[in-house]
């Protein structure tokens, strides 16, 4: 799913459509993916040694949803409507805020090995190189070895 700006729809539109047939997908109607993603708000913050049940609970207590850890960030994801409330309460807290944007987040995962993987690689990377894209989001599950590759 795509977040485009652009002055001129008609040749972004046929740009869009070249690439994605070249990297051997097609282009949907406008909405036709969109019942696979929540609007959600997404807010990164730096991690800390220790601190994962700290910063779960004020998570939790500012009023997120959900949380996840990896192994550089945690990711805090609440409703839309709240994630500027859920913010500015963690960083009230003293918690380093990388990011806070409203995101589509996959409702689920679609695992992608071997060139398969290697294909939407590229399509994506093409995608995000056009100037009139602004997001690209997708559902993909990509194997960390096959990013690593890249």
């Amino acid at each position: 799913m795509m977040e485009i700006i652009t002055d001129n729809r008609n040749r972004t539109v046929a740009d869009i459509r070249h690439l994605l047939t070249k990297h051997g997908g097609n282009l949907g109607e406008n909405g036709s993916v969109s019942w696979m993603f929540d609007k959600k708000g997404q807010i990164i913050i730096e991690k800390k040694p220790d601190n994962d049940d700290i910063i779960f609970e004020a998570a939790i207590q500012h009023g997120a949803d959900d949380f996840s850890v990896d192994e550089n960030f945690y990711a805090v994801t609440t409703d839309q409507t709240v994630i500027m409330e859920v913010r500015d309460g963690l960083e009230d807290e003293g918690f380093s805020i990388r990011s806070s944007e409203i995101e589509m987040i996959p409702k689920t995962l679609k695992k992608v090995n071997g060139q398969d993987a290697q294909n939407a690689l590229k399509l994506l990377e093409a995608l995000d190189d056009h100037d009139d894209i602004n997001h690209v989001y997708s559902n993909f599950d990509f194997d960390e070895n096959i990013i690593n590759q890249e």
